[in-house]
């Protein structure tokens, strides 16, 4: 938190690429943090579902993108680190390529997210409601999708 506080003060670092990818790898990890994780311990200690199918699909959808972001986010400040070794002196491109890399990872952890959308459920099963994820597996050997079914607790 502190870090996107001092981030958003200082006018010095405003402009500078390196502490574009830091804040959004701040934010990233603070939603994280605040959005994530406390969803994964009610998911832990709760037996019951009772918020219906709706909220059980954007609690799945934001407990996956949060992580699929922070991973893309922490990819792209590496790759910016690294172009900047390799080509020390291209640097008119690199602000357009960070936010170019930026903008993908946000849209790269929205697509790999949106099939939580799509799959659970929740599902009456000896008289509470637990939500369920389907699995698809493709086998290699005569492609046929199987379903493979598991309770979240």
């Amino acid at each position: 938190m502190s870090v996107v506080i001092t981030l958003f003060r200082s006018r010095r670092h405003r402009r500078s690429r390196v502490s574009l990818m830091i804040c959004h790898l701040a934010v990233a990890d603070l939603m994280v943090a605040f959005i994530m994780i406390p969803l994964e311990v009610g998911w832990r200690i709760t037996v019951q579902w009772h918020a219906g199918n709706v909220a059980c699909k954007v609690f799945l959808f934001m407990r996956a993108f949060c992580l699929y972001l922070s991973s893309n986010v922490l990819v792209c400040v590496s790759l910016d680190r690294c172009f900047a070794v390799i080509y020390p002196l291209r640097v008119s491109d690199a602000r357009k390529r960070g936010k170019i890399m930026l903008g993908g990872a946000w849209f790269i952890a929205f697509v790999n997210a949106m099939p939580q959308v799509s799959v659970p459920m929740v599902d009456l099963i000896s008289s509470y409601p637990r939500m369920q994820f389907l699995f698809l597996v493709r086998t290699t050997t005569n492609n046929k999708m199987f379903r493979i079914i598991g309770d979240i607790l």
